[in-house]
């Protein structure tokens, strides 16, 4: 407001003085400009914050101040307070208190007088005196909140026209950096020398001080619940000579001191998260060049003056914890016979790709849980909260069916021992078959509660051997060109691994993990065969003086091949499944390491350009060695995985075939004409089905990854149609 707001009484007499501002109201009006217009959709449809300042001179039983939005009080005075405050209240998207859609909300300012009843007159007088107005309210504003904000290329290309109005530079610049960018190719970036240039010299150009700062500015208005900035810092700083300072609303959040890791310029970017409390909040970056205020003297034998790089800017919205599943929070019974039943394990959270996978696995051994305590679910799964697991039947009456293990009359050496016990487990099938390791927990009476994730099944029978079997063999992670390959021949103890600790695997083979290794099979030789008889050995010999001595005069070997045809002996043919350059069928040749991949042009493996049909993109060729999946795809190579529209190839797309890299494209039923079409970016309608791994993920704002997409994810000519259930039915799904 530009003038101050001052609403009072005096007097014995109660009375009641209000101020009130509508905001909104319809989009369709004909009085209304553009700019209100997009104001009023805004807060409809995203919701928006108003701060203000107030100065509240007001003391109950005499009177008191109260604010209320839509008839709701967000705010109560009913004491001074210790001069002007700041308050920021949030209104929410819709419709406020009309029912005809117009989309009006009501802001109310109430002053309440109460009168006295004669006692406190010279109270009331001489307040009034110190503090002539009541009620002072000041510097009003009305923002529309942020919503999803991503600093891509094409917005810092175009800031100078207004498209990014909540980034300030202040001293920073939009640097073309090329493949070393940590999204696209341009990246924010301030230095030192440039900093204190711009800060210190004078007219003549003379710098005449060593020290100064570059501070960029983001404002971000949140939703209701805060929300999260995440982004990506690439920084050559030394303090004291440089650092690099992250603070909101004036307050340090992150400090980099240090120069980034050691590495190429891309594995040197470092990302983090910032959680931003509700309201408008103010995120800086700020380049500081002698913090300390050091001489250039002492300055100049620390080292040279660095960068600050900044890059991936994205901010989203917190969804409202309401609307999350909640943790279990009931504890199980310690009392065996009020254990689960026999049909429902109790809700509890597990990890897995899918609800409905989750569901088909909840019951057995696999299953992973998410509950508070429990480690992170593993990638490319996730929580799924409060899920009651139902036991099939056909399940139980398996468990039922298979009998107890005897003891065979060989096998008297181990001595069995049956107990029935109370253990503690995730299911009746893992209990059953852990129990005899005697590493479960037991909830007996007495016992403490079972670990959280567990639940406490009574009346276990469990046969415990007292001297145990030692455990089967541990897999353990191989290097191969393929699976089947290792299995066959891992148990031999000849193939490298490659498990922690170890080095990596040679060139051309690749790291297969927890590999379980086929038995060896046992081969019946022949009987060995009679040495040969002294006639068999004088041919023998008789050929091969004759080979030696034809060749040994330069003339032609043809007659010695014609004779040793003639004496039976023949050159072998090369063994059943060889394979060579000579095999490969004609315009093709076999790559390094991966003797049965023929394909046109070797070169095109691995170069990070998915090529997306066959020969290329086959298990034999290694899915183009890599290049047709995002989490395989290696950045250091010649295309990079990452080419943009405007380059002078492309798009190659993502059509991933690889099982290990999450859930694949199902080749026969997809049968994608245009296979890099899938994964570049741009929703497809004829592939976003199930078979087609819903275009490679280009159809859902969650799942569409802009690091490597070729356009634009969700851009006006193949926006968002998200229909994959594992996303939209996810809590924090954004269509």
């Amino acid at each position: 407001c530009s003038r101050v707001a001052t609403i009072g009484g005096t007097g014995r007499f109660a009375m009641e003085s209000t101020l009130s501002l509508t905001v909104g109201g319809n989009v369709d009006d004909d009085d209304v400009d553009d700019d209100t217009a997009r104001l009023r959709r805004i807060v409809r449809e995203g919701g928006a914050h108003v701060t203000f300042d107030v100065y509240p001179s007001v003391g109950f039983p005499l009177d008191s101040l109260a604010f209320h939005v839509n008839g709701k009080i967000l705010g109560y005075w009913p004491e001074p307070g210790n001069g002007w405050e700041r308050v920021s209240a949030y209104i929410p998207p819709g419709d406020g208190l009309d029912y005809d859609g117009d989309g009006r909300h009501e802001l109310t300012w109430t002053y309440s007088y109460y009168g006295n009843d004669g006692n406190n007159d010279d109270e009331d007088s001489e307040r009034r005196r110190s503090s002539p107005a009541a009620v002072q309210l000041d510097d009003l504003t009305i923002e529309a909140t942020t919503g999803e904000l991503i600093v891509a290329d094409e917005k810092l290309l175009h800031e100078e026209y207004g498209t990014l109005p909540a980034l300030t530079l202040g001293g920073w610049e939009v640097t073309d950096v090329g493949r070393d960018a940590y999204d696209g190719y341009l990246v924010l970036e301030a230095d030192t020398r440039d900093v204190i240039r711009d800060a210190n010299s004078d007219s003549n150009g003379i710098i005449r001080t060593y020290r100064g700062s570059a501070v960029m500015s983001l404002t971000i208005v949140t939703g209701e619940f805060g929300g999260t900035l995440r982004f990506a810092t690439n920084a050559d700083v030394r303090a004291p000579i440089d650092v690099l300072e992250v603070g909101v609303d004036g307050d340090a959040v992150l400090a980099v001191t240090g120069s980034s890791p050691d590495g190429d310029d891309y594995s040197r970017w470092e990302t983090h998260s910032v959680d931003l409390p509700p309201g408008r909040r103010v995120v800086t970056f700020a380049h500081i060049s002698n913090p300390g205020g050091l001489s250039m003297e002492t300055l100049e034998g620390m080292g040279r003056p660095g960068s600050s790089r900044v890059d991936g800017l994205h901010y989203v919205d917190h969804v409202d914890p309401r609307l999350l599943t909640p943790v279990p929070t009931a504890d199980p019974t310690m009392e065996p016979s009020a254990g689960p039943t026999e049909f429902r394990i109790p809700a509890q959270n597990y990890c897995g790709a899918s609800l409905a996978a989750t569901r088909d696995t909840c019951f057995t051994d696999r299953a992973l849980t998410c509950n508070d305590g429990d480690d992170p679910c593993p990638l490319h799964t996730f929580c799924w909260g409060n899920v009651e697991c139902d036991i099939p039947m056909a399940f139980l009456e398996q468990m039922r069916a298979t009998p107890t293990p005897t003891v065979s009359p060989s096998e008297t050496s181990i001595s069995l021992t049956t107990t029935t016990q109370n253990y503690c487990g995730t299911s009746l099938a893992s209990i059953r078959e852990q129990c005899a390791s005697g590493t479960l927990d037991t909830c007996n009476n007495g016992d403490g509660p079972c670990p959280r994730g567990t639940y406490c099944w009574g009346s276990i029978e469990c046969q415990v051997p007292e001297d145990p079997p030692p455990p089967a063999p541990t897999p353990q992670n191989y290097c191969g060109t393929s699976l089947p390959s290792i299995k066959a021949s891992c148990a031999s103890g000849a193939l490298p691994t490659c498990n922690d600790g170890e080095g990596p695997c040679a060139p051309g083979t690749y790291c297969w993990g927890s590999v379980e290794c086929d038995p060896i099979e046992t081969i019946e030789t022949n009987a060995p065969t009679v040495s040969p008889s002294e006639e068999t050995m004088e041919t023998i010999q008789s050929f091969i003086d004759s080979f030696f001595s034809t060749n040994t005069g330069g003339g032609s070997s043809s007659a010695s091949q014609d004779e040793a045809g003639a004496q039976g002996v023949i050159n072998s043919p090369p063994a059943q499944g060889a394979t060579s350059n000579n095999e490969c069928p004609e315009g093709t040749s076999s790559a390094p390491g991966l003797p049965n991949c023929c394909v046109p042009d070797p070169s095109f493996l691995g170069d990070g350009a998915c090529d997306a049909h066959p020969p290329y993109n086959t298990a034999d060729c290694g899915y183009d060695l890599g290049d047709c999946c995002r989490d395989s795809c290696d950045p250091s190579s010649a295309f990079g995985c990452d080419a943009k529209e405007g380059d002078a190839y492309g798009p190659f797309g993502y059509y991933c075939l690889d099982p290990r890299y999450g859930p694949a494209i199902d080749e026969g039923a997809c049968a994608a004409e245009n296979r890099e079409w899938v994964g570049d970016g741009g929703c497809d309608p004829e592939y976003n089905t199930a078979e087609c791994g819903w275009d490679g993920g280009d159809c859902c704002r969650q799942s569409c990854d802009p690091k490597f997409a070729y356009y634009e994810c969700g851009r006006e000519a193949q926006p968002f149609d998200c229909k994959d259930p594992d996303i939209i039915y996810r809590a924090d799904y954004i269509p």
